[in-house]
């Protein structure tokens, strides 16, 4: 781990010094102030390690003793006089008792929204400015190891019954956005499979299903609700 204080200085001679502590040094970090966050292009401005140091007590330290330094300088762009803040390794809200905690805060009646509903204007500017090409992740993918942490994330995790029961509620079988096949196509796929003369394979082609599929509905493993398949 790497632990250093830097300077972020831009073309006009403004410049900010921060700390950092990373395994990367190479991450392009340039700074979470907020004189940083309001340059829009952000390739203009040169980041410079002045100190390393070896532990993230000294880092705070060394970076406390350059704020008192420059703060008062006209070009500083510094506007706390005292390290503030957390590492992204030592942030309490990000570890695993502090994800807790923030989760309690805002749990049922201490939510903001609880027992609320946005208004259909606010609805409709969400779907204007939020989706497509202005959604924020249109035209990315997530990294494999951020798959990787998501996945481990879940394992483990069980639907409580009565989320289960609500997820049926929203999306009753064939209504349900990722459902191939209608009711009908269900009934006709039953049928057909039962009749013997086509190949399963073939239903499944003729539907864009595979064969495996057509094999659960024929047995009642699959939508045994809709053909009444009785076992």
């Amino acid at each position: 781990m790497y632990h250093f204080i830097y300077k972020t200085s831009s073309p006009s001679g403004l410049y900010y010094y921060g700390r950092h502590s990373t395994k990367n040094i190479n991450d392009g970090y340039l700074g979470s102030g907020n004189w940083i966050k309001s340059i829009k292009d952000k390739t203009k401005l040169k980041r410079d390690i002045i100190l390393f140091c070896e532990t993230q007590d000294e880092l705070i330290e060394k970076e406390g003793e350059y704020l008192i330094k420059f703060i008062n300088n006209p070009k500083c762009m510094n506007f706390n006089e005292k390290p503030s803040g957390f590492s992204s390794f030592n942030n309490p809200n990000k570890l695993l008792k502090g994800s807790k905690i923030l989760s309690e805060r805002i749990k049922g009646e201490k939510n903001g929204m609880y027992g609320k509903t946005h208004s259909e204007e606010y609805k409709n500017y969400l779907r204007t400015h939020k989706s497509g090409k202005n959604a924020t992740f249109y035209g990315k993918t997530h990294t494999n190891e951020a798959k990787e942490k998501m996945r481990q994330s879940r394992l483990g995790k069980k639907f409580s019954q009565d989320t289960i029961e609500k997820l049926k509620s929203r999306f009753p079988g064939t209504t349900h956005p990722r459902s191939k096949l209608t009711e009908d196509e269900i009934l006709k796929i039953y049928k057909l499979s039962w009749e013997g003369e086509m190949k399963q394979k073939d239903i499944g082609e003729m539907f864009g299903v595979k064969q495996g599929h057509v094999t659960k509905i024929k047995n009642g493993q699959l939508w045994n609700k809709i053909t009444k398949h009785k076992v």
